[in-house]
Order: structure tokens, then C-alpha cells, then sequence
């Protein structure tokens, strides 16, 4: 019994397990952009990563004898594993193991179970990975296509999804502004002007202050914001514009220059 061709990184002689941990993930990232080169970019699930990673394996280990048979010409010989160097460092790394290598670590524990009956078992569970992949396949095409919006159109989920989320974008600022302007609108038709109850002695303002609209009076004490003003409960890029910038529309200066009190 054997073990399909895969990728094995084997500790050199005298060689650390830290030097050997580093080699190995030099070699999968290799073996990451290999399959991106030859499979394309597509995101792929895990067992579709297996196949084609086992994929890739089977080719190089027969690499060399495809070249030594096959005409000049022949259209396989095209393909990046067989015009590119950087396969060769992969390619010295493909092993076909037996399940007694390294100690018996293929063969599985001691079940009971007669080896036949795991070998249906794999079989079918190798049947149904088979099974799943047209969907996943169709899946990821579909995906694909309406990123790339192919012959320039969109699926109308796609079209929906991109809607509501430059909606939601753009308006999350816009209605938190209206809030705080209702607000605002409702607090002065509720309590009045009010000018005739200002104190004569108001405090003067720094040019920074005064360009929203200098002290209020406001519950028997002055105060830098109006008296509707409550602290935003809205989007980060929101707070973040009151916190450094403010606004003179509705006479609230920057928040980092409120103080507690």
C-alpha cells in the first residue's frame, strides 16, 4: 500500500526543529503560490485545496518523465510546472510514502476494524467531498463573475448587497445629524428664548470658541454647547468629526474641548 504523492519536508542531518519548522513553511508557501499558478486565484475550500494540492504533487513527480516522452510541442508542456524554475525546489520535496514511514504515523490506531471496511469508509467519504463539489464550484464562479461584474451586469443579490451597503454607508452620518437637529429644534420650542434671564457679566470667548458661537447660558451657568446638546451615539467616523473638528451649524465645538463640571 502506498500514500499518494505529497509535499514532505524530511529533517536534514544535525538539522534543529526550529530550522526544520522554518524550511517547512518556506516550502507550503511555496507550494500556496504554486497552486495559485497553476489553479488560478480562486479562493478554495479546504478539500478542493487537498485535491489540488495532491494535484500538483502527482504532476511534478511525473514531470520529468512526461518531458522525456512527450513531443516538444505538446500542449502540456505549456503549463507553469514545467516552464518555471521556481517548481524545482517544490518538486525535490514530493514523496510517495508508505503507511510504515516514520515510524508506522500513517497507520492509524489499532480499532478492530478489518482494513476493508476503513477503506469503504475513506471511499465514501471521498464520494461525498466528489459530490459537493459542483456546488461549491458553481459558488465560487458565481462569486467571481459578479466581483468582476462579467459582460458588465450583476446578479441582482449581488446588485441588492452593494446597494444596501453604500445606503447604510452613507446615510449613518446624515441621520445622526438629523437626530441631533431634531433634538435641538424640539429642546428651543419647548423652553423658549430666554434672553431677558442672561446675566450681564458673560465670560469672553477664545476666537477658537467663538466660531461656534461663544458661551450659552444654559440651566443657570455658562456652557460651551446648547442646551439640546447630547453626546453623538453614532458611527466611529462620526465621533471622530465631533471629536476633532465640531459643528458651527449647531454651535457645538470640538468634544476635546468640553470639560467635565
Amino acid at each position: 500500500a502506498v500514500l499518494p504523492p505529497d509535499f514532505y519536508v524530511l529533517k536534514a542531518p544535525g538539522e534543529s526543529d526550529e530550522a526544520r519548522a522554518n524550511r517547512e513553511a518556506g516550502v507550503e508557501r511555496a507550494i500556496n503560490d504554486g497552486i495559485a499558478q497553476v489553479f488560478g486565484q480562486l479562493s478554495l475550500p479546504t478539500n478542493l485545496r487537498r485535491f489540488a494540492r495532491i494535484g500538483l504533487a502527482q504532476a511534478l513527480h511525473c514531470r520529468d518523465e512526461m518531458r522525456s516522452r512527450l513531443p516538444a510541442g505538446a500542449a502540456v508542456l505549456a503549463a507553469p510546472y514545467h516552464r518555471l524554475a521556481s517548481f524545482d525546489a517544490i518538486k525535490r520535496c514530493v514523496l510517495i510514502r508508505h503507511p510504515w514511514d516514520d515510524g508506522d504515523k500513517y497507520w492509524g490506531s489499532v480499532t478492530g476494524i478489518p482494513s476493508h471496511v476503513v477503506v469503504i469508509g475513506k471511499q465514501q467519504q471521498t464520494y461525498d467531498l466528489i459530490k459537493e463539489l459542483p456546488a461549491q464550484i458553481r459558488d465560487i464562479i458565481s462569486k467571481e463573475l459578479d466581483d468582476r461584474a462579467y459582460g458588465g451586469t450583476l446578479s441582482i443579490n449581488r446588485m441588492s448587497q452593494l446597494f444596501d451597503t453604500s445606503v447604510n454607508t452613507a446615510m449613518a452620518p446624515m441621520q445622526a445629524q438629523m437626530n441631533t437637529m431634531q433634538n435641538l429644534l424640539a429642546a428651543m420650542a419647548s423652553r423658549g428664548v430666554g434672553d431677558a434671564m442672561l446675566p450681564s457679566n458673560t465670560p469672553e470667548a477664545d476666537p477658537d470658541l467663538q466660531r461656534y458661537g461663544g458661551w450659552k447660558w444654559v440651566q443657570s451657568r455658562w456652557r460651551r454647547v446648547p442646551a439640546a446638546f447630547r453626546f453623538p451615539d453614532s458611527t466611529p467616523d462620526n465621533l471622530l468629526e465631533q471629536w476633532f473638528i465640531g459643528s458651527e451649524i449647531l454651535q457645538v465645538p470640538p468634544l476635546h474641548m468640553l470639560e467635565v463640571g
